[in-house]
């Protein structure tokens, strides 16, 4: 899926450069925009000049409708994650791991609003946390103390080492009005 963005927006950034130097061009010579309306204006209904502006349009389209789909879709949420053992595999729930993630956020003081998601990568999972802090807070420092407890907590409950724990800090609190 990155390679489809990454070419989606290549094609967006080249067709607004187009567009870009159309502009200026038809702002420095303005009968180019009216010799051009003049053309499409007597073209017969199904000439090529106005089945080509036709399929531009209709690509246009489909390009805006894949960027809106790509870039709006988010990783998806994994089921369980599944781990194997000598007596055969076990599966835990990702709500499970939400749980116990939120459990542990919720006992780390200054952390406040956490909202948690498991998250399926091309490798392994992800545990993404949102959390607002107080003002007075050294996020870098509660940020690592939340990972750690977080990755210990599903260590200990679970057995699972869970190696990439984003944490978004996405908001100041002030605890007093809580």
């Amino acid at each position: 899926m990155t390679k489809l963005r990454k070419l989606l927006v290549f094609i967006s950034v080249f067709l607004t450069g187009v567009f870009s130097a159309f502009g200026v061009y038809s702002a420095l010579d303005t009968d180019f925009v009216y010799k051009i309306g003049v053309k499409i204006n007597n073209a017969s209904l199904f000439s090529g000049l106005r089945l080509g502006i036709l399929f531009v349009s209709l690509f246009f389209l489909a390009i805006i409708a894949v960027i809106i789909f790509t870039f709006g879709k988010k990783e998806k949420n994994i089921e369980a994650i599944r781990i194997a053992n000598a007596g055969g595999t076990v599966s835990i729930s990702a709500q499970t791991i939400e749980t116990l993630a939120k459990l542990e956020a919720q006992n780390t003081p200054d952390i406040y609003d956490i909202r948690i998601d498991v998250v399926d990568t091309d490798t392994k999972p992800v545990i993404e946390v949102r959390a607002k802090v107080p003002p007075t807070i050294s996020i870098p420092s509660i940020s690592v103390l939340l990972q750690e407890n977080i990755r210990n907590k599903i260590m200990e409950a679970t057995g699972t080492d869970i190696e990439n724990i984003k944490i978004l800090i996405d908001g100041i609190v002030d605890p007093e009005k809580k």
